[in-house]
């Protein structure tokens, strides 16, 4: 059944027990970069603003699942949860995000497909690269410059998200990563690449089925017909838990610095703190 938000008394610790002052301001009503920027990870990411108290860090690539279809007003004749990354997001879509639990949901539905133990060693090999990189420096800014004399023609941006996502499987264009080994001088990598990229494919080939399982799980599980305030987000009990589901009102064209505990959840403006924030789907 849906519910509107949270509680006065909920708003006093919410989901996740955070302290008030642990919750950024929406970025329309008073600056927090500065904030942001003093974290131990601060990545880059872009900011989401829904409709009523909620908003988003979302980083690139990172994928959200899509209720458009189930929306009513809007249901098409086959409704279907998709995904879309937040270069593919647009005004007017609907968001669900899970109201608690890892955010890496897609990851624990890949484990337990092919085993815990499986992935993990698929994942150790998929992401040697970051031992090299590791090994060039620290600095976005002197990893990038070596990398550059190296051959490479990406932004510093990329190569700080390099740095800091550490849930990043491997680089989108695989050549990257030789010129990480090359830059690096690491030899073993340099002789692993093939090894390296196929683990890298096979991840990313599990993710992508525990994407559609994910897509299933959400289709037998929300109703047939969504009834969502124009101005608030709503919350829905589903069989497998509580999710959030809200209206995306504007998206920031350029990143923005922030803690990395920020990103890729639902969160919630100071004045409704306690609201809490939620783990996305």
């Amino acid at each position: 059944a849906a519910t509107t938000a949270p509680s006065d008394e909920g708003r006093e610790s919410g989901p996740f027990d955070l302290p008030e002052e642990r919750f950024l301001l929406r970025r329309k009503s008073t600056s927090h970069a500065g904030e942001a920027a003093d974290s131990e990870e601060p990545c880059e990411a872009y900011y989401v603003d829904f409709a009523g108290p909620t908003f988003a860090y979302i980083t690139e690539g990172h994928e959200l699942p899509i209720v458009n279809s189930f929306i009513s007003g809007s249901r098409a004749a086959a409704a279907a949860v998709y995904h879309r990354s937040i270069e593919e997001l647009k005004v007017g879509d609907f968001v669900l995000f899970r109201e608690s639990g890892d955010s890496d949901i897609i990851r624990y539905i890949a484990e337990d497909g092919i085993g815990a133990k499986e992935y993990a060693l698929l994942r150790t090999k998929a992401t040697r690269w970051r031992t090299a990189l590791g090994s060039i420096g620290k600095d976005p800014k002197l990893v990038w410059k070596k990398l550059k004399e190296a051959g490479l023609s990406r932004q510093i941006l990329t190569v700080r998200n390099w740095l800091t996502d550490q849930q990043m499987i491997a680089p989108k264009n695989f050549e990257d990563v030789r010129l990480i080994a090359k830059a690096a001088g690491d030899e073993e990598l340099a002789a692993q690449l093939s090894e390296v990229q196929a683990a890298s494919e096979q991840i990313k080939s599990q993710h992508i089925r525990a994407g559609f399982r994910l897509t299933e799980l959400l289709r037998d599980a929300l109703p047939k017909d969504i009834e969502v305030p124009d101005n608030r987000e709503m919350q829905l009990d589903l069989v497998f838990g509580k999710v959030w589901i809200v209206k995306v009102e504007d998206i920031d064209e350029a990143t923005t610095q922030c803690n990395r505990w920020l990103v890729n959840r639902l969160l919630w403006d100071k004045d409704t703190a306690g609201a809490g924030e939620a783990g996305l789907s």
